[in-house]
């Protein structure tokens, strides 16, 4: 396998692990969830003031996962950058 391909193969890894994560974390939270039955789809879980889907939740659920472990990476590269100088 080229350098090319090795590559690819570790970032296709990265992102299964943080899916991975992000579905653990995701069904941990909906067990702590208040829960109701749609009349549309199934299930419907409040989260932060609205009632959502299990799928939308895991789209929201998603994108603030990630958001928020962003902000800690551009933390602690601006902490890092501050001790330098």
């Amino acid at each position: 396998m080229d350098a090319a391909g090795s590559s690819k193969a570790k970032i296709a890894s990265l992102i299964q692990d943080v899916e991975k994560s992000c579905d653990d974390e995701l069904q941990q939270l909906l067990h702590t969830l208040p829960k109701e039955e749609g009349w549309i789809s199934g299930s419907l879980y409040l989260y932060q003031g609205f009632w959502c889907s299990s799928l939308v939740l895991k789209s929201v659920h998603s994108f603030q996962t990630v958001e928020n472990r962003s902000k800690k990476r551009i933390e602690e590269e601006n902490r890092r950058m501050n001790e330098l100088y």
